[in-house]
């Protein structure tokens, strides 16, 4: 037992003198603090991480500052998904089992008062972002924010297909419209939102669809302001004469 005990005694005595060397340096990175830690290459740093040396960062970042990204660092992958569809491309609820159950685990998320937002995000996280969006200015509307094909055309932005006919009838019928930036606020599933509708001829807003859904009902229920609606009926003749005259593939048009 004492043979035991004389063991324990010399090697804690061993380990603070080598505690006790560590302290008396300074770290090898060049921050000037004392060391804490010694790594098996043995450099001292006064963290047991290397990369939480401010003055290890600091070189770090100003070595690599102007350089391109290596070629492990590129994205490759992008290349690859060129030209590929996700998995649901094409699919629906009443074609697919997946897209219906997911559609039905949203639908419950709704129902217990979780609002859905991109990524499934609560209400509470959806607020934080629209203040941080107000504060720097951004909101309202946003080109190339819309699903379908966009650009200029003779200094009319469009934001789809649908709307680049329109633009396109109008301008060579000399129909006097104008693109709307002014937003109007309407309540969908008990919350306050605000829409901008896509443009104003000759007075009457102009809202421009490809499909309908409860919550276009909502802003145009809301709205208190002349407006119409236009869906692909109603835009049928303007496509006749679209197509007719630059053919099926008119978005070649955009500039």
């Amino acid at each position: 037992m004492l043979f035991v005990a004389w063991f324990f005694i010399l090697y804690f005595i061993h380990i603070n003198k080598v505690l006790m060397s560590i302290y008396e340096k300074i770290c090898d990175f060049g921050c000037g603090k004392p060391a804490i830690h010694v790594f098996k290459s043995g450099k001292y740093c006064c963290s047991k991480s290397c990369n939480s040396c401010e003055s290890k960062r600091l070189k770090d970042s100003l070595s690599k500052k102007g350089k391109p990204l290596s070629e492990n660092c590129k994205r490759k992958s992008y290349e690859s998904l060129k030209g590929k569809h996700p998995w649901n491309y094409g699919l629906t609820i009443d074609t697919d089992e997946r897209v219906a159950n997911f559609q039905i685990k949203l639908k419950k998320m709704r129902d217990n008062g979780e609002v859905i937002h991109r990524k499934h995000q609560t209400e509470k996280t959806k607020e934080k972002l629209s203040k941080i969006a107000k504060d720097r200015g951004l909101g309202g509307y946003q080109k190339k924010s819309g699903r379908g094909k966009w650009g200029w055309y003779k200094g009319f932005w469009c934001d789809s297909s649908y709307e680049l006919a329109y633009v396109i009838y109008n301008l060579d019928h000399n129909i006097d419209f104008k693109r709307n930036t002014e937003k109007f606020e309407y309540i969908y599933e008990n919350r306050k939102r605000y829409w901008l509708p896509d443009f104003i001829e000759s007075g009457c807003y102009i809202e421009i669809k490809g499909y309908r859904t409860p919550q276009v009902d909502a802003k145009i229920n809301s709205f208190k302001h002349s407006i119409k609606l236009l869906m692909q009926d109603d835009l049928k003749d303007v496509f006749e004469y679209v197509i007719n005259k630059y053919g099926k593939d008119f978005i070649k048009l955009y500039e």
